[in-house]
Formats: structure tokens, sequence, C-alpha cells
């Protein structure tokens, strides 16, 4: 039995103490000395062994760990990780947890990753079954009058290097787009209608995106009320007000505060392809429209509007409104919710 052999087995419930073990081995004399040149040379390296400094983490290759504090309440979170070369493998799949404020850790494979967090997308994980790769996940879809707007579906992502080499911090944000007439009100002064007021008054979009996919949200799948309000395709839906609301009342010179919200998907496009606000009323006997055609629209995105009527609108509401007949002021701002889901790498 060699020396460190003595050395451990004496550190063990039940063992003879260290000094007894080299006694009954090498006897008295022997294992003082022995002791002693232990203390001299030995102990100082176990003592140096046990001291603590603290090390800065290096940049390294290797797995990419992340650990996720939820924020917000979401009925459910999905994180994936994919190669970051070519095919874009899938690396790892983690659903969390839905408490909020709660706590877990994801992993994925060897060197860098892309990272994709999706909220409230669906409450199955088996559903993801089929995603291998980062581009039949980028393919899924989902539809405008499935969102649920107490807790709108959310996509974000990052690509992350390896290891310890970088910080990131992903913020998942929702695709949707909010369009908000705020106050409404006409002014037909100097015209043979002065006086005339707004009734039975409508708002809709028109050529609204109802379906696009999360990761790929500027590019619009299906529309809704190409050039007017299709009637029959608002009735199949679940949710009409998102793209349809009447206002109740008689709009004056007075300015209306209407807070009618409607939503669609992004739309890149600008000009005859863009998306529109459409008023549409009752004036002086005739039916109006007012296609009030909206800039580009990105998501996570507010658009709010002051509209004031002066004039007789155009007969078709596929024609767009003249610059005489309505002033508009437009204000763009960011969508605003409850701080969702942070992922901190």
């Amino acid at each position: 039995m060699s020396l460190f052999s003595y050395i451990f087995l004496s550190t063990k419930p039940g063992r003879p103490s260290l000094v007894r073990a080299f006694s009954a081995r090498f006897g008295r004399r022997t294992s003082a000395a022995l002791l002693m040149l232990f203390a001299a040379l030995i102990a100082p390296a176990f003592l140096l062994a046990c001291s603590v400094s603290p090390v800065e983490p290096q940049p390294r290759t290797g797995h990419t760990q992340i650990y996720i504090t939820r924020a917000g309440e979401t009925a459910s979170a999905d994180l994936f990780f994919f190669d970051a070369t070519p095919p874009h493998r899938l690396s790892s799949y983690t659903r969390l947890p839905a408490t909020e404020g709660s706590h877990s850790c994801a992993s994925s494979g060897n060197g860098a990753a892309i990272a994709v967090l999706l909220s409230n997308i669906t409450d199955d994980p088996y559903s993801w079954a089929d995603i291998d790769s980062y581009a039949s996940l980028s393919h899924r879809s989902i539809l405008l009058d499935d969102e649920p707007l107490s807790a709108p579906r959310l996509s974000g992502e990052a690509f992350l290097e390896a290891g310890w080499s970088r910080a990131c911090v992903l913020s998942p944000c929702t695709s949707l787009v909010k369009v908000r007439l705020l106050d409404l009100s006409c002014d037909f002064s100097g015209r043979q209608y002065e006086g005339a007021t707004m009734q039975n008054v409508k708002a809709y979009l028109t050529r609204a995106c109802v379906e696009c996919q999360p990761l790929r949200s500027d590019r619009p799948l299906s529309w809704a009320n190409p050039g007017m309000a299709d009637s029959v395709a608002l009735a199949k839906m679940k949710h009409p007000e998102y793209l349809y609301r009447r206002i109740e009342g008689t709009i004056g010179p007075e300015p209306r505060q209407c807070g009618i919200d409607l939503y669609t998907y992004p739309n890149p496009e600008d000009g005859p392809n863009a998306t529109s606000l459409v008023l549409e009323a009752d004036i002086h006997g005739k039916r109006c429209y007012y296609p009030l055609r909206l800039p580009p629209l990105i998501r996570n995105t507010v658009y709010e509007l002051n509209v004031e009527i002066t004039r007789m609108g155009t007969p078709d509401p596929d024609i767009p409104a003249e610059n005489t007949m309505a002033r508009t002021s437009l204000k763009v701002r960011p969508w605003e919710t409850r701080p969702p889901d942070t992922v901190t790498f």
C-alpha cells in the first residue's frame, strides 16, 4: 500500500487516524520523519489547491448554453436552437415553463447557433414534431383570425457565437400591426352641403394581410378585403372586428373620440398595393368612401390617425381619397405590450 493510499484511507469514517496508520506500517521514528516531510512538502500543495480565485470565462467552442427567466404572461413558449451553418439543422428544442418568473436552461449543439423563441403559437408541443431545420420552422404560417389579442403571438431570433464569446438579449415581438382611429370629425364649411353630418359610419381595412410567417412576416401570404369590405369573407371570420368596425351615432364638426383598433399583419407595399383605412358614410344623401392609404406597415407597430372630413368622398372604396377630401395626421409608434419573454444569452 502506497503513501497516498494511507492518506486517503485515513479520511474515511471508521478508518484509523493518519498517525496510527503510519506507525503501524513504518514504526514511530520513521512515521514521524515521514509526517514532517509531508507537512513540509505536500501539505502546502493541498492548501494551495483549496484556494479559489475568480477566473473570467474564456472564449471557447462547444455548447452554447443559456439561462432563461420568464417575464410577462404567456400561454406557451418554445425555444429552438439551429446549427448556424447550412442546412441549419435543429440542434435542440425546449418547451419553457409558463409560470412568470420561472427559470429554465437550454443548450445547443457544438459551434455557433441560431436561436428562435416563439410564444403563444401553440399549446401543443407535439405540433413541432416535424421541425428538423430552420427552413421548416420559417415556413410555418399563422392566421390573423386565430390571434389572441390578450396574449399576441410573439417571435424573435438571434445569431449566437459559440460558447462565451458574446452576450445577446432576445426579446420576441408580435407580428401584428395595429391601426387606430383616434378622432373623427367633418367640416363642410363653404360648400353647398355646409352643416351636413356623417351617418352610418364604418371603418375597415382593405388589402389587409391575414396570413404570414412569423419569421418572415414581411412576406404576406393571403389578403382580405382586396378592394372593398368583403361581407361574405367577414361573416366567416371568428373575429371580423379585427378588420371591420361600425361607428355609432352621427359625426359632426366636433371631433369624436373613436378609439377604434383594427389589426393586420405587415404589408411592405406602398402605392396601389398598400393597405388602406377606409371610412364609409352617408353624407347629404350620398354614400361616400374615403380610402386613406397607409405607409408600408411594419410588425409590432401602431399607426394612429386623426381624421377630419372636408368634402364629399369617392364613389368607390378602391379609388384613393384626394388630399382635399380629408385632413389626416398620422403618428407611428412601437406596439406597447407587457414585457414579453426576454432571453439573455
